[in-house]
């Protein structure tokens, strides 16, 4: 299970754009990893004992990047994803500053909570919150300017956006905001939640920013279009009907969705 979870963020890897590094730096990396191989073997085993030897001899461990993709010793234990995976979490994030968690990033600019919301880690993203009493990591974006909150979204992982959004008011007033219309990624946001089949949630945020949302009239035909592309958001089974009044060319239309 931890190794299909760890190759699912391989492959995620993969598909962004990464950060250009020097000669140098590639060989700084690779000794790096080189170095920190026995640490990151002992996260994907959960080895916890080993861990906390490993990072009291070594004070520069909790900050190391053990892989080629710049993870901390943090960002590979919530990417595992495991019982024992977390009880390292839990241990690595007693160790380390709030600093530490803003700043370490990996290759692609993913904090550990946009690895939690990628990999749907609740327990780890529960212990992560509880540290980040100023919401400081919900809304730092990755290098494709996708918040935790998008990432959970693009990746169908409902638990963790219903968990994400009580921690997102802000972010989602802002970009529904009537004066920042040339901020798309609440829409995008919006029809991820479509595309995943997650309509009530789609809905509880068009009725909740129905007033902003009314300012952008570019947003109907995304919208539309997005759902003339599910063919399980018209009838055919279990039905509830969900209003989307005027959002879209056609006012007080009812549009139906399986639940």
């Amino acid at each position: 299970m931890a190794k299909e979870v760890w190759d699912t963020l391989k492959k995620e890897y993969h598909r962004n754009p990464q950060i250009i590094t020097s000669p140098e730096q590639d060989r700084m990396i690779t000794e790096n990893c080189k170095k920190y191989l026995p640490l990151y073997q002992a996260i994907l085993k959960g080895n916890l004992e080993y861990v906390k030897e490993r990072c009291d001899e070594d004070k520069d461990a909790l900050g190391a990047r053990i892989t080629v993709k710049l993870d901390t010793a943090l960002h590979v234990s919530v990417g595992v994803g495991t019982c024992k995976a977390n009880h390292i979490v839990k241990y690595l994030l007693g160790k380390m500053s709030m600093h530490q968690l803003t700043s370490l990033k990996n290759k692609e600019g993913n904090t550990v909570l946009s690895i939690a919301a990628i990999v749907n880690n609740l327990e780890a993203t529960d212990m992560i919150m509880k540290r980040d009493k100023y919401l400081c990591l919900i809304q730092d974006p990755n290098n494709l300017k996708r918040i935790p909150l998008i990432e959970a979204a693009r990746h169908g992982q409902k638990k963790m956006i219903n968990y994400l959004l009580q921690f997102s008011d802000n972010y989602l007033n802002y970009v529904f905001g009537a004066t920042h219309s040339k901020d798309k990624s609440g829409i995008s946001f919006i029809n991820k939640l479509i595309i995943a089949g997650f309509y009530e949630l789609a809905l509880n945020l068009l009725q909740k920013h129905e007033r902003s949302l009314d300012k952008n009239k570019d947003s109907c035909g995304e919208f539309l279009n997005t759902i003339a592309g599910k063919p399980s958001a018209f009838p055919g089974g279990r039905q509830r009907k969900l209003k989307f009044r005027h959002h879209f060319i056609i006012p007080k239309r009812e549009f139906t969705f399986l639940t």
